[in-house]
């Protein structure tokens, strides 16, 4: 019998073949129509049920993620990904907590997407953006982070992925849906990040001073003596005593004292260098830990410190009056070739250090 052959292309390597009897009455001709659209919406519940499967791989590695790059760059694969989300182009605009613009994925993408703009917006005023360019095969959405719009995805449809969604509200909710699944989960991963670079920090910090703490100290100064060893480099370790605190706490109060600590917390990581590390050691003592420094190059950068400090007024909370205060500064350095362990030097330059306050007296 005469008939009319019908193929329905499901992907790449999949199709449908559909037989109709080009004989058949009316009725029989509207349930080939009925047959050939429960074809499709059983092939678009397939494919709605890998994105499903897809969603769940990209929760459960995700979450065990604590690097912004590896967050953004597994968000990516998940879009771009044929078997996952099958987007054509993507890409990834945020505004990280230290407000730097990071990308990922197609720029080229990111410049239609905001042709017409002066220049890269802020987060917090892409609101107009989304209703703007959210049409059709484009989406774009905001990445929130504590509440607060830090970025945005954009994300351009395969071809494929259209003919799916085309004419049927239900299936494209739910494209909607597990792409703000995947932002949604995404934004949970930062700010898991964000919590446990917070916790670590919190556990190495010196609260009062924003130094670094004396347990960290003790683990750098182990692994910058290791470095000095290899490659065979000076290192110089300087510890920092306030002269006559007690009178200042005895006159002025521990909650002055405190303040005048964290003054001068300030003024010595302005006078040193990016890699030299400043910790509080106990009490009114703080360490420097200077890598690749020479004794008699330390011995010049403490002598500029010691003139700094006393050259610089402390402020008081409590008085209008400033304090001007002097240091006594003790240092021990290893030099190339020499054999000496962090205890060595800890002890070395705690006795210069009394030397330097009992000489200045």
């Amino acid at each position: 019998k005469p008939s009319t052959v019908s193929v329905i292309t499901l992907d790449a390597d999949k199709a449908a073949i559909i037989v109709q009897d080009s004989t058949a009455d009316q009725g029989e001709q509207f349930n080939w129509a009925r047959f050939q659209e429960l074809v499709m919406n059983n092939v678009r519940i397939g494919i709605i049920n890998e994105k499903l499967q897809a969603l769940q791989n990209f929760a459960s590695t995700i979450i065990n993620y604590h690097d912004i790059h590896l967050i953004f760059g597994t968000l990516l694969e998940f879009l771009l990904g044929r078997e996952k989300f099958g987007c054509q182009d993507a890409f990834i605009y945020y505004v990280d907590k230290n407000r730097e613009i990071k990308t990922w994925g197609s720029l080229n993408l990111l410049k239609k997407f905001l042709e017409g703009e002066s220049q890269l917006p802020d987060p917090a005023k892409l609101a107009e953006l989304f209703t703007k360019h959210s049409q059709g095969h484009k989406l774009l959405l905001p990445i929130k982070v504590n509440n607060s719009i830090s970025g945005l995805v954009g994300i351009v449809l395969l071809k494929r992925e259209l003919e799916i969604t085309e004419g049927n509200t239900i299936i494209s909710e739910i494209y909607g849906k597990i792409f703000r699944s995947a932002l949604h989960l995404t934004a949970i991963a930062i700010e898991n990040a964000y919590a446990r670079e917070s916790l670590f920090l919190q556990s190495i910090m010196d609260p009062l001073t924003g130094a670094y703490n004396r347990r960290y100290l003790e683990a750098k100064l182990t692994e910058e003596i290791a470095r000095a060893k290899r490659y065979k480099r000076h290192l110089s370790l300087v510890l920092i005593d306030l002269n006559n605190f007690k009178e200042i706490n005895d006159k002025h109060g521990h909650n002055e004292g405190d303040l005048i600590l964290k003054q001068i917390a300030e003024a010595i990581i302005k006078s040193i260098r990016g890699v030299d590390t400043l910790a509080r050691y106990g009490g009114d003592e703080f360490i420097i830990l200077m890598p690749e420094t020479s004794n008699e190059n330390a011995k010049k950068k403490i002598q500029i410190l010691k003139n700094k400090i006393k050259e610089t007024p402390f402020e008081l909370s409590n008085t209008q009056k400033a304090l001007h205060i002097s240091i006594s500064a003790g240092l021990a350095t290893l030099k190339k070739n020499e054999e000496k362990t962090s205890d060595q030097l800890i002890k070395e330059v705690d006795k210069n250090m009394y030397k330097d306050k009992f000489s200045s007296r």
